[in-house]
């Protein structure tokens, strides 16, 4: 079975985490406030073989998850940027939204700041061209 691998993804550090059974066990760890973190990062992601599937972990406290009733009547996508307005500091074209539908009128939400997504991008931009 082929290992699987993760990036943990935070405002100070990468870690590069592997599946063990139902655990996620960290192997090694990067801070990334030098001048030498792509160095660094080319270091990290050595074990992980070419064209080998990376799961990306985000900090949970910058991800707002929330549960959405729908009415079936209307367009989904709208009344999900209704119900966001005002519910984080950032207007909707700051933020990105996703959402899962689960068979009813419930959907659940989860929302971050572009902002927040910037560095991490930036980091998988490096890491696809390194792997």
């Amino acid at each position: 079975m082929d290992t699987i691998w993760g990036l943990d993804l935070d405002m100070s550090a990468v870690r590069l985490m592997r599946r063990e059974g139902n655990d996620w066990v960290e192997q090694s760890v990067e801070p990334i406030d030098s001048p030498d973190i792509e160095q660094r990062l080319e270091k990290l992601i050595e074990p992980i073989e070419k064209d080998q599937p990376v799961m990306l972990f985000l900090p949970r406290d910058q991800i707002l998850y929330t549960v959405v009733l729908l009415d079936a009547a209307q367009e989904p996508q709208s009344q999900i940027e209704r119900a966001m307005e005002g519910r984080t500091p950032y207007a909707l074209d700051e933020l990105s939204i996703d959402w899962q539908t689960g068979g009813d009128d419930a959907v659940k939400v989860a929302a971050i700041a572009r902002d927040t997504l910037e560095p991490d991008r930036k980091v998988l931009r490096f890491l696809a061209m390194s792997c």
